[in-house]
């Protein structure tokens, strides 16, 4: 079962997408199994990665159910990773159901039996998408404090 950490701050260029790639490179090459998120509708996390985000699958598909979270994956030589794009940002607007604050958590759930570490990115900001992340996670930064 991966053990899940976010990456999170509510002020922008903190490094936040930075740890996120050196730590999940890290445990990829220490051999661990690695899952990265990219939570951010910026998708400075996928673009560092190199991964595709026009016309792919995306973890805005993921999170409005319009897919499986495994068909959103990219695998690649560095991490696996589930991209972002600036649809994402919509969210906010899209998602006003109940559990809303779920959506992440239920959807990686299905994949934490694949992976030993998953790394959230999140955005810098306090909306549905961090609490999303949070709701998800099983460290963060405040854990540590």
């Amino acid at each position: 079962m991966a053990a899940t950490i976010v990456l999170s701050n509510q002020k922008g260029g903190v490094g936040k997408t930075t740890s996120a790639y050196v730590l999940a490179s890290v445990f990829k090459s220490k051999g661990y199994r690695v899952l990265a998120v990219d939570m951010d509708p910026q998708g400075n996390l996928s673009f560092s990665m190199g991964a595709e985000t026009d016309g792919c699958a995306t973890i805005y598909d993921v999170l409005k159910g319009e897919l499986k979270p495994k068909y959103a994956v990219q695998k690649s030589s560095l991490v696996d990773l589930i991209p972002s794009n600036i649809l994402l940002s919509s969210i906010e607007l899209e998602f006003t159901g109940a559990r809303r604050e779920f959506l992440l958590k239920m959807a990686l759930d299905s994949l934490k039996p694949y992976y030993d570490y998953i790394f959230i990115d999140s955005p810098p900001a306090l909306g549905i998408l961090t609490v999303n992340a949070f709701s998800g996670r099983l460290y963060s930064g405040a854990d540590a404090v």
